[in-house]
């Protein structure tokens, strides 16, 4: 039978909440390294299709780009359009995410 904690030493119990302690951080550790190891797809090889890939892919940038712009004024305005920091922080990052995916579209064309 399991000895409920009061009749444990105090040590007993130091020693048994250092080992929970030791075996949730070696959890998140190994959750953390087995989560950062997301193995990146690798390029196919070149293909006579590239060129309309690339094209393809810059419109439908384009395209996703005012998708969400449209979507961000239509939430803002349906909310009223009272804090104007909301819209202001939406294009913010629906700019830098643009820029970030045509900089990486460039640099493969570039390839």
């Amino acid at each position: 039978m399991i000895p409920s904690l009061e009749d444990l030493s105090i040590k007993t119990r130091v020693m048994i909440a250092l080992a929970i302690f030791i075996a949730a951080v070696l959890f998140l550790w190994a959750a953390s390294v087995l989560g950062a190891t997301v193995p990146m797809t690798p390029e196919p090889p070149p293909s006579k299709f590239d060129t309309h890939l690339i094209e393809l892919d810059q419109s439908g940038l384009d395209a996703a780009y005012v998708n969400h712009l449209n979507r961000l004024f239509s939430t803002w305005v349906a909310e009223g359009a009272k804090q104007q920091e909301y819209i202001r922080n939406g294009l913010r990052t629906a700019r830098r995410a643009y820029i970030e995916a045509r900089t990486q579209l460039e640099q493969r064309e570039r390839r």
